[in-house]
């Protein structure tokens, strides 16, 4: 009896096991190190995105709308469109988006090669909040929950665009394109929109984050893009 009931027991820890495994499997990875987007992480090596755990963003097309506009704190702004299938061509379905931020494990990836690592196409994604199904364009899709990096502000201006309220607290003021001092003013909310670089005139490790702001300028289309230490910028979207 004893053999038996050991031999019970046996059975049922490998069939737990296994169903564990199985679960853990069907819920999805989760890998930050892939960069999403539809750009490869190794040469051009064909992208995996199928059980990827990953967020659903803003693409780079509406972070140029973003940064044109001063109502760039506007939710509706940063909406996803979500796709139907029509033989070989894709459309935008009407009245359904995404929130920006939304996360999602992808069930389905139909892309082509565009060349040099680049791929495009659409994805099956899975909201984990409710298990409802849509199809993204792939540029909408990262892994990392950038805007919940709060103390590595370099990598997540890198990955997208986020909003912040800026506070002088590091020893180096806000600067302009041409390194003179930019008087901004405190609590202001600025459009956060990559790394510096670009200038001459700017040290990325002194004023690294790049940042639209609008305050008293009007030049055309838009705000000036302004250079700050990371420490003067807090993320809050």
């Amino acid at each position: 009896m004893k053999k038996i009931g050991s031999f019970i027991l046996t059975v049922a820890f490998v069939f737990m096991t296994f169903i564990s495994a199985f679960s853990e499997n069907n819920v999805g990875i989760r890998d930050e190190s892939i960069r999403g987007r539809g750009f490869s992480d190794s040469g051009r090596s064909e992208l995996q995105y199928v059980n990827l755990i990953g967020y659903v963003v803003i693409s780079t097309e509406q972070e140029y709308t973003l940064r044109k506009t001063d109502k760039f704190e506007d939710k509706k702004l940063w909406t996803i469109p979500t796709y139907k299938k029509d033989k070989q061509f894709w459309n935008t379905v009407d009245g359904i988006t995404l929130p920006h931020k939304t996360e999602v494990i992808v069930r389905e990836q139909e892309l082509s090669h565009i060349g040099w690592g680049n791929y495009k196409g659409y994805l099956l994604v899975e909201r984990l909040d409710n298990s409802e199904q849509y199809y993204i364009n792939v540029m909408n899709f990262v892994t990392k929950p950038y805007w919940d990096y709060y103390d590595d502000l370099r990598t997540a201006a890198i990955t997208g665009y986020l909003i912040g309220m800026y506070h002088q607290k590091s020893d180096y003021y806000p600067i302009d394109n041409g390194g003179e001092k930019a008087t901004i003013d405190d609590g202001k909310i600025v459009l956060i929109t990559g790394i510096a670089g670009h200038s001459r005139s700017v040290d990325p490790s002194t004023n690294g984050i790049d940042a639209v702001v609008w305050q008293n300028w009007r030049y055309g289309y838009g705000g000036v893009t302004i250079h700050f230490n990371q420490e003067d910028l807090t993320i809050i979207y």
